[in-house]
């Protein structure tokens, strides 16, 4: 999934939106978009662009299925877009399509290894996991402007899912 210097490549983007936004925090008093935007940017890369993609070379050397070769250009163009889109307007349209695209593939990876639900190993939760942390993406949106504070109780969920 991914080569590696795509995967090098987002680690040190992840690592420098943090570090901007720390020096921000800092009082370096300048960030070139607004900080929602900036933070959503730095953490759904570290996610979709970092952890992810070494997570499948971890299955993979498991001996589990991931994304092949078209497929992965697939996704590394949807977190391109979705970066892209939460860097120029946060949550909007091109976010949630390369958002949605991306749990596409993730999904896909839990379809493709549902096998190993009858097996006792480490792998065995993932795709029950991806699957519950896929349905609490409508939640999130749902609460986001009526109930906030219940929306970042689901982020918190997706997450530790």
């Amino acid at each position: 999934m991914g080569g590696r210097r795509a995967v090098a490549l987002a680690l040190v983007a992840t690592v420098g939106l943090g570090a901007l936004l720390r020096a921000y925090l800092a009082g370096s008093g300048w960030l070139p978009t607004d900080f929602r935007h900036l933070r959503h940017a730095h953490t759904h890369l570290g996610w979709y662009g970092a952890l992810f993609p070494l997570a499948f070379r971890a299955w993979r050397a498991d001996g589990r299925w991931v994304p092949g070769r078209r497929l992965s250009a697939a996704y590394w163009v949807a977190v391109g877009v979705s970066i892209g889109g939460f860097l120029r307007a946060g949550y909007g349209p091109e976010a949630i399509a390369g958002s949605t695209a991306v749990l596409g593939v993730w999904l896909a990876v839990a379809w493709r290894n549902r096998g190993a639900l009858a097996e006792r190993s480490w792998f065995a939760a993932v795709p029950v996991l991806l699957l519950l942390a896929a349905c609490s993406v409508g939640p999130v949106a749902a609460f986001v402007r009526r109930d906030p504070p219940l929306s970042a109780r689901w982020v918190r969920t997706f997450l530790s899912l």
